[in-house]
């Protein structure tokens, strides 16, 4: 009743809503605001009722009132004649004091919160649900539409369960299958272990929106995709529209209570596909890992790639012949944990770093590898990354801000790590990584419009968390710190910098550090309504609504042009001017979201040999995407898209080969074959360049992780040091993404600073076989055109995407 998300203003009676609540009436002594009728009365007397019982209405103890008061009254009162409970918004809701009243009174009846990873099904809440809330991928209005192609992992996740029941530990782990762009990229088989199962279930939509809208779904689709869960043991539930919503078809008499009658006519149809029907369907399917759906039948006459459609499969003619692996032929009839064995542990991963052993050397090397590096272009002159050519670094995240990292992170610590190492450089985060919202060192318009952006000092004292003033606190220039300790042991510094600033352009507000009241230190609450002009508004941030009005009023416009200007000129250009020459140069992040053009010529005004990379374009081959604004390339590696394309994979050979194939080093704008290398198939293995005015130092920028900050290591020893070795030897340069101490699967958690210990160790021994090492690789290379890539070990599975023929894993 204290309708934590939605907010009162969504409630029956606010403002005068319903004709049986007088909120003019009642509001003023609820709020003790006179003449207030922008409440609403039965949120309002639910918060006071806890209150006065409970001592508290912080959501914490509204959520246990709920619990106690509410489901655990019905449950009481109706007991086994419910068979469940599913639980709409389980992150407003306290799981275990929900689970504790039902038990209390129904300890039969099964549970659901709808929270977590949706697509694959996953149990989100071990202990405590008993099925999975089965919800898709989210309608956006009718944007996506239920058949589509992106549930399509609901389906295969499904039949990959152990006897139709899931856990919590699911491979591969996937923020949402649904939201990988490319499906050839989306995985088809999912292996899940743990120790807490829950029933895998679907809860799918027949229309374009819950509860109304049109019929989204064609016959064969229907059938096949419930039939298929049926089959593996697990449960599908259809939400039907009901007589008398907007644009049902139910005839005059009926009553609200009945299905709209063609949501009914067509469940009827489905029907008789399942199992037991009068006409089952059977194998082969029309679904398999390439033709995953069919045109959704409400956008039947247009193209409708998004689904997953080619147009020859929108309604097929002919069956395909392949079918999915792992189908069950039955229902099964025990959970698996009522078996003899079952593993208790995600299975173990290969992650020795032995080197590969291929049945034959390649016959033919990389062409074009200089016996020494380059320095200079080809006619002479120096570039201003020259000093880069050849060398390596690392990189790392921190979070800018007011936080535990800024608080407690020692520079020092760091600089001692890397010492007596070959590392050249290091690309530190001078914003909070891909966030432009915060940094890591004061500003003079940031930290007064908004204190929580930039870092404090608070000596040996605690962090303190929650409702005080962090304003007392002096300000803290960790960025400074770094740089200073840096400089003490002869390693460059560049800045790494999100390209969408404080305005957010590329993630939007929602994704701000203080937006909805995420952050501890800034209540939004307080401070949207005035800037958003809307009354109880919590769901700003107001970071960045502070930042566009500094914006507008200071150069008269707040549209994306102006901010990109503003950012150059007043974020970049006074970090700029304060480090001056202590900055070797910057990477700019989201390239496309930033002014180039300015963003170089405030660079140059205070810092004019800070070189200069851009996030922005083609990444293979490697190529100056900008010319006349960087200097190296940015280097990243195809988009990991949540761990399914690890950066050992073989679409980012072409960064090595194409770098090889640089004019010492030096990579332009004209190349030779221009293509997407990661997309190309057959994929071309050699480039040709074009000199021009505008040179990039030819430089890789690749995380040693399954993610850029975390994650576990997926390369193998010998192909790390062979694509790091040849790159260096072509002039280029080569830096390894890091995770630092403290991240979520790290395993050193007390100290913030250090590189990671097992990042750590794998570096060393990465170095050891670079040129000059103790153990340097040499020629026969293990890797050329027709055996590009060894298997990644993050999968201990015969794994094409990663450019592997079985002999040579």
């Amino acid at each position: 009743p204290a309708l934590l998300k939605l907010g009162e203003e969504r409630a029956y009676d606010y403002n005068n809503k319903s004709p049986y609540v007088d909120s003019c009436a009642q509001c003023p002594d609820l709020t003790g605001i006179p003449d207030d009728c922008a409440c609403a009365p039965s949120v309002h007397r639910w918060k006071n009722y806890v209150k006065d019982k409970y001592g508290n209405d912080d959501e914490v103890t509204l959520m246990q009132a709920y619990a106690d008061e509410i489901v655990a009254e019905y449950s009481e009162r109706y007991r086994s004649r419910i068979a469940g409970f599913w639980f709409d918004q389980g992150t407003f809701a306290n799981g275990p004091a929900l689970r504790n009243a039902i038990n209390k009174f129904n300890p039969n009846a099964t549970i659901a919160f709808n929270r977590g990873f949706k697509n694959p099904l996953r149990n989100n809440n071990p202990g405590v649900e008993d099925f999975t809330f089965g919800h898709i991928t989210p309608l956006k209005n009718g944007q996506r539409h239920p058949d589509g192609c992106y549930n399509y992992g609901m389906v295969l996740s499904a039949e990959s369960t152990r006897n139709g029941f899931v856990f919590e530990d699911v491979y591969p782990l996937i923020n949402d299958y649904g939201l990988i762009s490319e499906p050839a990229m989306r995985p088809t088989e999912f292996t899940y272990t743990g120790t807490h199962p829950s029933i895998a279930h679907l809860f799918v939509p027949l229309n374009t929106a819950w509860n109304r809208g049109v019929m989204s779904w064609n016959l064969t689709q229907a059938q096949e995709w419930q039939t298929r869960v049926l089959l593996a043991g697990g449960a599908w539930t259809w939400n039907v529209a009901r007589c008398g919503c907007a644009g049902c078809s139910c005839d005059a008499p009926m009553e609200q209570s009945e299905i709209n009658k063609e949501d009914w006519a067509f469940l009827q149809e489905v029907f008789r596909g399942l199992p037991g029907g009068a006409n089952p369907v059977t194998k082969p399917y029309f679904f398999n890992d390439t033709n995953c759906d069919c045109c959704s039948m409400a956008m039947k006459d247009t193209d409708a790639y998004k689904w997953g459609c080619a147009k020859t499969y929108c309604f097929p003619t002919s069956q395909p012949s392949q079918t999915p692996i792992g189908t069950p032929t039955g229902v099964p009839s025990q959970p698996p944990f009522l078996a003899t064995t079952r593993p208790t542990s995600i299975p173990s991963m290969d992650l020795s770093l032995s080197p590969i052993s291929p049945s034959l050397s390649p016959s033919t090397t990389p062409s074009g590898t200089p016996s020494s590096f380059p320095s200079r272009l080809p006619g002479g002159e120096t570039h201003k990354a020259a000093w880069m050519s050849g060398k390596h670094g690392i990189a790392y995240r921190i979070y800018g801000g007011v936080n535990y990292d800024t608080a407690y992170y020692n520079a020092t610590v760091l600089a001692e790590q890397i010492r007596n190492t070959p590392i050249s450089y290091i690309i530190i985060s001078l914003s909070s990584g891909a966030y432009g919202d915060r940094y890591l060192a004061p500003h003079s318009v940031l930290t007064e419009l908004n204190r929580g952006s930039t870092p404090i000092a608070i000596g040996d004292k605690e962090l303190p968390f929650g409702d005080f003033e962090i304003e007392i606190y002096p300000n803290r220039d960790l960025f400074d710190e770094i740089l200073t300790a840096m400089d003490g042991i002869g390693v460059k510094v560049l800045a790494s910098l999100s390209g969408q600033g404080p305005a957010m352009l590329k993630h939007g507000e929602t994704k701000a550090y203080d937006y909805n009241n995420r952050s501890p230190y800034v209540d939004s609450c307080i401070l949207c309504p005035d800037l958003t002009g809307k009354s109880n508004n919590c769901a700003c941030a107001p970071s960045v609504w502070r930042w566009r009005n500094h914006v507008k009023d200071t150069y008269g416009s707040d549209d994306d042009a102006t901010l990109m200007e503003a950012y150059a000129q007043e974020i970049v250009g006074e970090y700029a001017e304060r480090y001056g020459d202590r900055l070797a140069g910057f990477w700019f992040d989201q390239g496309s979201y930033a002014n180039g053009t300015a963003l170089r010529e405030i660079v140059n005004r205070h810092n004019p040999n800070a070189v200069i990379g851009f996030n922005d374009g083609i990444k293979i081959p490697l190529q100056n995407n900008n010319p006349g604004v960087e200097d190296f390339t940015c280097g990243q590696v195809t988009p990991l898209k949540s761990a399914q394309n690890p950066a050992d994979g073989c679409y980012n050979y072409g960064m090595v080969l194409s770098a090889e194939d640089s004019i010492n080093g030096y990579v332009y704008e004209s190349v030779e074959p221009s293509i997407d290398y990661a997309r190309s198939d057959p994929r071309p293995n050699a480039f040709s360049y074009k000199p021009d005015e505008f040179p990039a130092l030819a430089h890789i920028f690749i995380p040693i992780n399954s993610a850029w900050n975390m994650g576990r290591n997926v390369w193998n020893l010998t192909q790390a040091q062979e694509w790091q070795s040849r790159v260096l030897q072509a002039g280029g340069a080569w830096t390894w993404n890091v995770a630092r101490c403290g991240c979520t699967t790290c395993v050193c958690q007390e100290n913030p600073t250090e590189v990671d210990t097992l990042n750590w160790e794998f570096l060393m021994k990465v170095y050891d076989g670079l040129p000059g090492g103790v153990e340097e690789v040499a020629l026969p290379w293990h890797f050329n055109a027709t055996n590009c890539d060894c298997t990644s070990t993050a999968t201990s599975e015969e794994a094409y995407q990663w450019g592997c023929t079985q002999q040579n894993t």
